[in-house]
């Protein structure tokens, strides 16, 4: 199909009569196709525009409204009367103000405008705004290569609402974490006194202090009540010292550390322990690698607490080694390794958490609070470092304890100082 413009002059003779036109046609065929194809485009856009569901408008370079979708007139719709093309935003942003669009800038609307305006000119980006309805909204502006600004308004209330509710929960989370880091401290602490009583008076009876006790009963009955307020206080201790590191209270005294002394200290305060469960407990390591500035009371209890994990869960026979290394990073480990029950994958994290037991049952195998493991994980954690735990199901653990290199101190050095 062809298009024509044509243009002509009527013509008259000297009468008056009329003669005819003289007149020029112009073929006008791919200015109409032209035309066309901008409509459809704009129509496009137009669709484009309206199909998102967030409010989305255009505002040209000298700040007047180019078009903009039906969600960006529902969200502010204080101001939807004025949300046609060729309206200045600073008339929009003023009217807003007098009707109350906003609640974030009362009493402050020419600082407001004037920020604004300036974020507009020459950063655009994403700030939130709170509605006066109770809304957020967040408005994020993107500068077009003709230099217009599209921005987007995405309404966040839901998120908005979620996250303080989370805020919300993890402050009460942490008060109730603190109120039972506290109750564990207090009632350690109460149960300490009179333990420690008990323990040392069925000691003076079982060692005969002030004289004979009698019939020989008595002296298995001292015994039994001395082991048994131990294990107690040592119950009690773990719980303290779970309940220090939890509500941030354990504090480190640093030193240099003889890793090997500790080692060999540890090993022989458990021989005997491991030599009733007959396991076989010793040391691999070759002469210390390294010193170690830490806590040397917490380093033994981390090492101690290991040991006698692994005595637990090593049956009859079977055999645990503690061993130290350097890493290439320079990273100080120490390791035990058993050929226990061992642990799945799944059973590894339960391991880890407090107070937690692999066999829930009450008359479970192995005894204890579920603190040896997590309590462990912690004072290594104090110290900068990381527990982990390789394991098999019916091959045995090892549990290494990590320490970062900057505490990992040359022999040599130690010695020359």
């Amino acid at each position: 199909m062809e298009y024509y413009r044509i243009s002509g002059t009527p013509i008259f003779d000297d009468t008056g009569t009329f003669a005819g036109y003289y007149g020029v046609t112009t073929i006008e065929t791919k200015t109409i196709a032209a035309l066309k194809r901008a409509q459809k485009a704009e129509d496009f856009l137009r669709s484009a525009v309206n199909s998102i569901s967030a409010g989305f408008a255009i505002y040209c370079e000298d700040g007047l409204l180019v078009t903009c979708n039906e969600p960006y007139r529902q969200i502010y719709s204080n101001v939807s009367d004025l949300l046609v093309p060729g309206t200045s935003l600073e008339t929009i942003t003023r009217a807003a103000f007098a009707r109350r669009q906003y609640v974030d800038c009362e009493g402050s609307e020419d600082s407001w405008l004037e920020d604004r305006s300036n974020r507009y000119n020459k950063a655009p980006g994403s700030i939130e705004q709170q509605l006066a309805d109770g809304r957020f909204i967040l408005v994020t502006e993107r500068r077009m290569p003709n230099g217009c600004i599209a921005s987007l308004h995405i309404d966040i209330t839901a998120q908005k609402h979620a996250e303080a509710a989370q805020r919300a929960a993890a402050l009460e989370a942490q008060d109730a974490n603190q109120a039972k880091s506290e109750f564990l401290a207090s009632m350690s602490h109460e149960l300490r006194t009179p333990l420690n009583a008990i323990i040392g008076f069925s000691e003076l009876m079982r060692d005969g202090l002030f004289g004979p006790l009698g019939d020989e009963r008595y002296q298995a009955y001292a015994e039994d009540i001395h082991l048994s307020g131990r294990h107690l206080l040592s119950i009690i201790n773990d719980i303290l010292d779970f309940a220090k590191i939890d509500s941030g209270r354990q504090q480190l005294v640093e030193k240099v550390v003889d890793l090997s002394a500790i080692v060999a200290e540890s090993i022989g305060a458990l021989l005997l322990q491991a030599e009733q469960e007959q396991v076989g407990l010793s040391s691999d390591s070759p002469p210390a690698p390294g010193f170690l500035l830490a806590d040397e009371t917490k380093i033994r209890q981390i090492l101690m607490n290991l040991i006698s994990n692994a005595i637990k869960f090593t049956p009859a026979g079977g055999r645990i080694t503690v061993s130290q290394c350097i890493d290439p990073e320079g990273r100080l480990a120490l390791k035990v390794t058993d050929t226990g029950v061992g642990m799945t994958a799944k059973e590894i994290p339960i391991a880890l958490e407090p107070f937690r037991q692999l066999d829930g049952r009450l008359n479970r195998k192995y005894s204890g609070t579920g603190l040896g493991l997590p309590l462990t994980k912690r004072l290594v954690e104090l110290h900068g470092g990381d527990l982990t735990i390789d394991s098999t199901p019916g091959q045995g653990t090892t549990v290494s304890a990590v320490f970062p290199a900057n505490r990992t101190i040359a022999k040599w050095a130690t010695v020359n100082r």
